[in-house]
């Protein structure tokens, strides 16, 4: 039963994924738009890309404390 309940789960993300990986001509119109921004003024885009590294590092130090953290829940469950 919890196998199907998974498989559903991810159908739906996958589907779901799908749907939005397309762009409305005003969301590409916007997106084409931050695009030459960033070109004419490359501090910004440095400034953006440091800004999504450092986030990326904080998901993954905070991934890995979720996982201590459920590690020590199942220990003391135990």
């Amino acid at each position: 039963m919890k196998t199907r309940v998974l498989f559903l789960c991810l159908a739906l993300i996958f589907s779901g994924t799908q749907v939005f990986a397309q762009l409305s001509k005003k969301e590409k119109k916007e997106w084409k738009k931050k695009a030459k921004e960033y070109a004419k003024n490359p501090a910004n885009f440095k400034t953006f890309v440091e800004a999504k590294q450092t986030a990326e590092t904080q998901v993954s130090t905070l991934g890995t404390e979720v996982n201590k953290l459920k590690s020590s829940v199942s220990d003391k469950d135990a």
